[in-house]
Order: structure tokens, then sequence, then C-alpha cells
């Protein structure tokens, strides 16, 4: 199967922006006013698209559950261990309570806000895996009701007395049904199509005028969706191959700084190595272990090309 690469530079540069943002206060990595809340849902859009494709080249859904866990939990695991050498176990009880809560009972900024996304994406799969169930990738429709409805009630949500992470959370969830829209119509939705175009065009427009992480009012949350469609229209960019490192650099970079509190010129270097050292020692041999059966069948509209190979 032909790997997209151009969206493995488009995940780096999304991880690479909450990373910056994230150490602003310490290094001033990032422009004074200017927040990134489009990078994750333009992940999750992401997430929508591959975690169905990743489903359909299955053999199982319990070979795709271990697909998932061998690619999520190897670095999981080490950031906990940094949580650990930073803030010791009562610290790691703290971000797994995150972890699991998505971030509404507990999340310490420092040592791994991000992890709340990670438990929003836990809570994708069995949202996927439900729907499935229930017959409702077979019709399309469905997903398109369940995005336009997720999209207003994040468009409610984002009332001006609405807590900033709640809106955060609701805003990942019209992202990840806009991704599978794009995968189960893909054979129309690319780089040179009228579709692709339009969304690469809203792309370039949310980048663009997405200040102070709340730029248009009570749709607020489309220009993550936005960016997020726009990377996987011109999926099949070529572009020379990667590591996959982005997965990486989004966990580990606060619960590294706790750890080693150096100035920008010994952190980043420091972190740099951190991130191609989990990729080679630990990432990609444990995927190596992913193997592969024979494809389940997805019910998928006969109007879609099949997977691009």
């Amino acid at each position: 199967m032909k790997r997209d690469n151009f969206v493995d530079y488009a995940r780096l540069g999304l991880a690479v922006s909450v990373c910056l943002f994230h150490l602003a206060p310490q290094y001033g990595t990032w422009p004074k006013g200017f927040r990134p809340d489009w990078a994750v849902p333009a992940f999750l859009s992401i997430s929508g698209y591959y975690v169905l494709r990743s489903y359909e080249l299955s053999a199982s859904w319990l070979e795709f559950i271990k697909k998932r866990a061998l690619r999520i939990l190897p670095a999981f695991l080490i950031s906990l261990l940094v949580v650990q050498l930073a803030g010791g176990f009562e610290m790691v009880k703290h971000v797994l309570l995150s972890y699991v809560t998505l971030g509404t009972v507990e999340r310490d900024p420092l040592l791994n806000g991000p992890v709340w996304s990670l438990g929003a994406e836990e809570i994708a799969y069995a949202v996927l895996a439900v729907l499935f169930a229930l017959g409702a990738y077979r019709r399309v429709w469905p997903i398109w009701v369940a995005f336009f409805v997720s999209g207003a009630i994040a468009a409610w949500v984002a009332a001006p007395t609405t807590d900033d992470h709640v809106m955060r959370i609701m805003d990942v969830v019209p992202a990840f049904f806009a991704g599978s829209l794009v995968y189960l119509n893909r054979d129309r939705v690319r780089g040179e199509s009228a579709w692709g175009l339009l969304l690469i065009s809203a792309a370039v427009f949310a980048l663009m005028f997405h200040v102070d992480g709340q730029p248009f009012g009570w749709w607020w949350w489309m220009p993550g969706t936005w960016m997020g469609l726009g990377i996987l229209s011109l999926r099949a960019l070529r572009v020379p191959r990667i590591p996959d490192f982005s997965y990486g650099c989004y966990i580990y970079h606060m619960p590294f700084y706790a750890l080693l509190v150096w100035p920008w010129w010994g952190y980043f270097p420091a972190f740099v190595l951190l991130c191609v050292g989990s990729w080679y020692l630990v990432e990609r041999p444990v995927l190596s272990l992913k193997g592969g059966g024979r494809p389940v069948s997805v019910p998928v509209p006969a109007a879609v090309a099949p997977v691009e190979t």
C-alpha cells in the first residue's frame, strides 16, 4: 500500500506548532496572541480518514485494536516514564486521570496537558466501532448527519460562557466525522478536483485568519477541520518519505521540558534526540509487529473507489 508521505510532513508540522506554542512562555517560540487551536481538530480530521482506512485493511476489529495499540502505547508509556522522573508517581496518576477524562477533571499543562486529545482519539475509535455495528457507514448519510449535528453542537457550546477547554473538546467531534467523509468520497476529494481545490483554499483561509484562538464567533471550530481536510486533499502529493516523528514530538515535549528545564539551546537538541531515538529504537520496531491478515469487508458505498495501492 502506498504511503501518503505528504501527510507525515503535515502531521509533523502540526505537532511542532503545538510544541512551540506550549513552550512559548519559556522560550518565546510562538508569536504573541496567535494560538494554534486549529492543530488538534486538524489532527482529528486526518485521523478520521486514516482510522477508517486502517479498519478496512484489518482482518478483524481485534487486529485493528492491536495496530492502534502498537502505534499509541510505546511512546505513551515512555512519556509516562518521563513524567515519573519529572514529577513522581503522583503526577503520573494525574496525567492518567487527564487522559481518561479528556482533561476535564485533571490537566497539568506543564507535565502532559496534550494527553486529553489522545483520550479523545480513543473515544473516536469506539464511536467508529459502534457506527459500523449500526451500519451507518453503509449508507453514508448518517455520517453527514453526525457531522452537521456535532458541528451545530460545537457552535452552540462556543457561547461566551462556555469553558475554553470544553470548546476544544467539542470541536474535535465534527473534525473526525469530516475526515471520515473525505475517506468515503476519496475518489472525488483530491488536490486536482473541484472539491479538493475548495478544501485547500479553505485551509489557507483558516491559517491566514485564525488569530487569538476564536476568530469566527460561533463557527470558530471550522478552521481546524478545514485545515485537516485541505491536508487530506493533498495526500497524494509526491514528496520524499520521512520518519513519523509527529507523535513523539506531540507527546514528549512538555514532560521533557519539566524534566530538563534548560535554556533553548540545550533543550531543543536533546528533545530532537529523544524523538529520533524513540522512533528508531522503540516505535518503529514495535510497529513491525503489526503483521496483517485478510482485509475486512467494510460497508462503504459502491460508488467509492477502492483503497489506493
